[in-house]
């Protein structure tokens, strides 16, 4: 009797622990731009605020810090800098962060009060629609060369993509080619 209630709760402890681990441990981090927010925006509008207020791209690998800023894995201070400046402009912005540390509160941790973003004099970029459109993510959307030569992983780089970039990546007012499968209707 024992036993079979040894093996009964135990059978309960390891699949609450399975299902807390598919839901919680490896549940995957969500894209940069769903941890931001404003009343009345919408998913496009973060997006485009994110590369408007210098973001390389709205979804946030470190690799493409790397590649687009120089900025090493290894230079905390930097990556924190650049994440803080990005962040300052969105709150000026009005948008809210959602995730763990939005930029006042790694600001006032004591690692990262001397970072210079986090100082008061510091310059906050303003979101700008060029900063946006020259963006590293924008630039591979829209120039296959550049793309070839830039992105992560070239082999993904499609010519035909090209052609219909993301309209987070069109101009104000520039409407998006209608496409089916990919493919643009004119």
């Amino acid at each position: 009797m024992k036993s079979n209630m040894f093996i009964y709760f135990g059978s309960l402890f390891f699949l609450g622990c399975s299902t807390y681990m598919e839901q919680v441990v490896y549940k995957p981090a969500p894209a940069t731009y769903q941890e931001w927010s404003k009343s009345g925006a919408s998913t496009l509008d973060i997006k485009k605020s994110l590369l408007a207020c210098g973001k390389p791209s709205p979804d946030i690998s470190f690799e493409i810090y790397e590649k687009v800023f120089n900025i090493s894995r290894y230079d905390e201070m930097a990556y924190m800098n650049k994440l803080a400046l990005e962040g300052f402009c969105m709150e000026r912005a009005g948008y809210k962060y959602n995730g763990l540390y939005n930029p006042k509160k790694t600001c006032s941790l004591e690692k990262y009060k001397n970072v210079p973003a986090c100082q008061p004099d510091a310059v906050i970029p303003t979101p700008g629609v060029e900063r946006r459109l020259n963006s590293w993510y924008c630039k591979i959307k829209t120039d296959y060369d550049y793309c070839l030569k830039n992105a992560l992983a070239p082999q993904f780089c499609n010519p035909e993509e090209i052609k219909t970039p993301p309209p987070e990546c069109l101009a104000d007012g520039q409407a998006q080619s209608p496409r089916i499968n990919g493919v643009r209707l004119h």
